[in-house]
């Protein structure tokens, strides 16, 4: 459907919400929305994210798949 001004002016049938064919699919339980494309993009093996890991390489302390280091966030607050 196109819609322009808020007006419908073609009708088609609505496809639904999935990445393209030529990249890997979304994980199976990820929900199709913003969300589920944040996760997507997020995974450790998308390609842009290892892309992203590489070129930000020099910048971070990071493993030896340049993916960056993680460590445990302290405790700041605590509540009795």
């Amino acid at each position: 459907m196109i819609r322009l001004n808020s007006q419908a002016t073609t009708a088609s049938v609505i496809s639904p919400a999935n990445t393209p064919a030529v990249l890997h699919a979304m994980p199976s339980g990820a929900p199709r929305n913003r969300l589920g494309l944040a996760q997507w993009l997020t995974l450790p093996d998308h390609p842009l994210m290892k892309k992203w890991w590489d070129y930000m390489a020099p910048l971070m302390e990071v493993e030896a798949d340049n993916r960056p280091k993680e460590w445990p966030l302290p405790l700041i607050f605590h509540h009795a």
